[in-house]
């Protein structure tokens, strides 16, 4: 049977009748090597780099999760300190509570004042990696 990856596999679809594989053993790793995926890991590089934002949105169930797991795994924690949050539940308060405590603050339960945590660790974020310039 061509393309069987091995003996076990194409005695199965043998037995369903099968006369190839259209499938090969894939490492954990290479299902995502595909052009669309190197394509958007290359363009979360480049948000990182232009420290910018970027919105990645899809149907259910098409990788992203997976993708972007993999990607943060690659940034420098010495640079970088991620938050994936990946539940669509969260509410928009919620949302804001988790990004003020992931910037070290003490999240509230109200919206504007965790909006302003944020401002604020982001300014203090920005003062210190500012670049210093002898006076």
């Amino acid at each position: 049977m061509k393309n069987a990856p091995n003996l076990e596999l194409a005695l199965l679809a043998r037995q369903w009748g099968a006369t190839a594989v259209p499938f090969g053993e894939v490492t954990t790793e290479a299902w995502l090597e595909t052009p669309q995926n190197q394509r958007a890991l290359a363009l979360l590089d480049q948000t990182t780099t232009l420290r910018s934002v970027m919105l990645l949105a899809g149907p259910n169930g098409v990788g992203k999760s997976a993708l972007v797991g993999r990607w943060l795994n690659r940034l420098d924690r010495r640079l970088f300190c991620p938050l994936l949050l990946t539940h669509a539940s969260l509410s928009g308060c919620g949302l804001l509570s988790a990004l003020a405590a992931k910037l070290g603050k003490r999240a509230t339960f109200r919206r504007e004042a965790n909006l302003a945590l944020i401002e604020a660790a982001l300014a203090e974020l920005g003062q210190s990696r500012a670049p210093h310039r002898p006076g």
